[in-house]
Formats: structure tokens, sequence, C-alpha cells
């Protein structure tokens, strides 16, 4: 019983790798959710939001996933993912919070540095990190 569950489990999860192997769509939701954690962290978020994203992330993933099996999933994923924009905006736009991090970045430029070293490194994650295989199919 417990080798069939351990099964299972292997299956989801190479599911899962094909998919950040194959699917530009799911490592650009990754990398989102990344900068999402991060101003996170800044912003000092609480319980409740940091569980409301936590929903988001989970929706968006698996609604992304979805797109192996059927491709007209894709607009579930686009509902989801405007979905997760709003719930991002509600917790986000605090001005006194953005003047604080703002001025955090502005006081330290290595903030800054490493900002830019970030985005580059998630578009190159999100546009040129995939398999031959997925590269034939595009």
């Amino acid at each position: 019983m417990m080798n069939k569950q351990l099964k299972s489990f292997l299956c989801a999860f190479k599911g899962i790798g094909y998919t950040i192997l194959n699917e530009s769509h799911l490592r650009f939701h990754i990398v989102a959710m990344a900068f999402v954690i991060a101003f996170g962290i800044l912003f000092s978020l609480t319980a409740i939001e940091w569980a409301v994203l936590c929903l988001v992330f989970s929706l968006v993933m698996a609604l992304e996933l979805l797109k192996i099996a059927k491709d007209v999933s894709a607009g579930a994923v686009l509902i989801s993912a405007i979905g997760s924009i709003f719930v991002a905006c509600f917790i986000f736009i605090k001005p006194q919070k953005i003047i604080q991090v703002y001025n955090l970045f502005i006081s330290n430029p290595v903030y800054i540095v490493l900002l830019l070293l970030a985005i580059v490194l998630s578009l190159l994650f999100i546009f040129k990190f995939h398999t031959k295989k997925a590269n034939n199919k595009n």
C-alpha cells in the first residue's frame, strides 16, 4: 500500500519537473513567486497575508500544470494569474511600506545591483532554460 502511494508521489514530482523543464510559463510563475516572497519579507507581511499568497501561488501553479493535460485550461491559468495580481495589489499597495522599501534600496545601492542581477537571472531562467525536446516543440 505504501509503495503505491510513494510511486504516486514520485509520478507527481516527475510531472512537476517535466513542466518546469518544458514550459516557460511555469518558470515565469516561479520567478514571480520568488519576487513576491522577497518583497513580502521586506513588507513584513502578516500570517494572513502569507496564507493568502500561498493559496494564490498553489492555485496558479496547479492550473499551470493542467496545461500539459489540456491547452484549453490556459484560460483558467490566465484567470487565476489575474486574480493573483489583484491579491498582490491589495497586500502590497501600502504607501508607507513602499516608501520604506524605496528608501532601503536608495540608501543601499548593493540592493539595486542585487535586484537587477535577480531580474537578469530570472529572465534567463524563464526564456533560456529548457530541454532540447521543448525547443523542438517551439
